[in-house]
């Protein structure tokens, strides 16, 4: 057996020159392995690993840069009111007030339910119109207008309605 220092001797005490190698650049192909998913799509595990870095700021850093994001996105509404929400804590509590109280809309009667209903009431033309008005102005529009009503009426005087009154 030779001996490793003795046989190569020569070509260890060398001088070597790299230059002519290569550098490596970085290529503009996507990265290698498993392609990452949108974060909406991410469990919370992800989720979690993925924003750590963003915990070790302040709530204020973080809101602002909410805000910046909505509004490069073109979001303003939503902008405005995360600006709201964490310029006064008061102003988070009545949004979070709203959002969970949601009013029911009204639903507007039909021209035939309209009818049996001033037909049970026994009411006149003038009060009708007094109750349909100031319900729309209420925003509750939920009586059809008299002309309405009148058609309905011509409608059921046609098929020889019976209007049953409870």
């Amino acid at each position: 057996m030779y001996n490793l220092g003795h046989k190569y001797s020569q070509w260890l005490d060398g001088y070597f020159s790299f230059d002519d190698i290569m550098t490596h650049t970085p290529t503009t192909a996507k990265a290698v392995g498993r392609p990452t998913k949108r974060f909406s799509e991410s469990s919370d595990v992800t989720k979690r690993r993925r924003i750590h870095t963003l915990l070790e700021k302040s709530a204020e850093e973080l809101s602002f840069a909410t805000l910046m994001t909505l509004l490069a996105q073109g979001l303003r509404t939503a902008a405005e009111m995360v600006k709201r929400v964490f310029e006064c804590s008061e102003n988070a509590q009545q949004l979070k007030k709203a959002i969970t109280q949601r009013k029911k809309s009204p639903i507007k009667l039909t021209s035939d339910e309209a009818l049996a209903s001033f037909v049970q009431k026994k009411l006149t033309k003038n009060q009708y119109v007094a109750i349909h008005t100031e319900t729309k102005t209420h925003n509750a529009d939920i009586f059809p207008t008299h002309a309405e009503l009148l058609f309905a009426k011509k409608r059921c005087f046609s098929r020889n309605c019976i209007a049953v009154v409870a």
